[in-house]
């Protein structure tokens, strides 16, 4: 992969405003969390309902994903499809740069 490509695909990661999306985020007073064990904890509007975990880096605390879903992926030469978890879309990627993305509520796939 070049280094263009390279760097456009980790613009592409980077824009995605939902920081739900993200395995890590940080902790601010805004996001609402729920205590659910001893050290798992759930994040209101994470549209996945994963459990996070709390760890520290210096003085900063960050929720780290704990849970994996599951997505499908197919690839076929330089092009490739990936679902969100749910299932619900569909990005369109060509040399693993996201392209496009189709929900099924926009088309009515489902």
């Amino acid at each position: 992969m070049s280094e263009l490509d390279e760097l456009l695909l980790k613009l592409a990661q980077n824009r995605d405003e939902d920081p739900f999306s993200r395995n890590k985020i940080k902790i601010t007073e805004d996001l609402k969390i729920k205590k659910v064990a001893f050290d798992m904890y759930k994040v209101f509007g994470d549209q996945y309902n994963d459990l996070w975990r709390i760890e520290s880096q210096g003085e900063e605390s960050f929720l780290v994903r704990s849970s994996h879903p599951k997505y499908d992926l197919k690839e076929d030469g330089l092009w490739s499809t990936a679902s969100n978890y749910d299932g619900s879309s569909v990005t369109l990627s060509y040399k693993k740069i996201p392209l496009c993305a189709f929900s099924s509520e926009e088309y009515e796939m489902l």
